[in-house]
């Protein structure tokens, strides 16, 4: 089938379940999009996947957040493009091309805000250094879970949750839970745009 007039770009959309449990047969095409907001598995591990699994391959990242550290978190595991919410259509489809061409793409917005961000990238511990799991953990707490529903959000069990959770605050050195909310919001980890603006003060930490 074509999408919407596009005679060479052909669409076929599929859940992160049936895509994780179809990878075998994901040779047979140019390229794949990857929402890095899924909610039924976790983005980054399904892109180094999906590379895995068929290295030439073009895997597009779609960050609806267009936060810098996704979008090189994304092509560190192994996305080879990038586009945010604000893509036109035409982006669309000239990163779709790219990336099924073996090129890589990255959206304008996009690229202003990792070059940004990698310019200002100063020696303090950074979120950058963190794993992939490391790294859902600290968003997911920044959204308020507990770590028994990050447990259950990543398929793994409280007791891992709560490693990740220790890795964080040794590697970022905080100390609470509030810490990492905090760090989290200051430096536009896990949340949305008009949030990680947000200034002020820790919240409390609840006893």
């Amino acid at each position: 089938m074509t999408a919407a007039g596009v005679a060479d770009v052909c669409v076929f959309a599929v859940s992160a379940r049936d895509l994780a449990e179809e990878m075998r047969r994901l040779q047979n095409h140019a390229a794949v999009v990857i929402d890095l907001d899924l909610k039924d598995a976790p983005a980054f591990d399904l892109i180094g996947r999906a590379r895995a699994h068929s290295p030439t391959m073009g895997v597009l990242a779609l960050d609806l957040a267009e936060g810098a550290d996704r979008t090189l978190r994304a092509l560190r595991s192994g996305a080879t493009g990038v586009v945010g919410a604000m893509a036109t259509r035409q982006e669309m489809l000239d990163a779709l091309r790219a990336v099924a061409a073996g090129r890589r793409f990255v959206q304008a917005s996009s690229l202003t805000s990792l070059i940004d961000q990698i310019s200002g990238q100063a020696s303090e511990p950074s979120h950058e250094d963190l794993s992939n799991r490391e790294y859902q953990t600290l968003c997911l707490l920044a959204r308020g879970m507990r770590l028994v529903d990050v447990a259950d959000e990543l398929s793994i069990s409280v007791k891992t949750a709560s490693t990740y959770r220790a890795r964080l605050l040794d590697k970022l050195q905080l100390r609470t839970n509030a810490d990492l909310i905090h760090y989290a919001l200051m430096n536009g980890v896990g949340v949305t745009g008009a949030a990680a603006r947000l200034r002020g003060g820790p919240p409390t930490e609840r006893q």
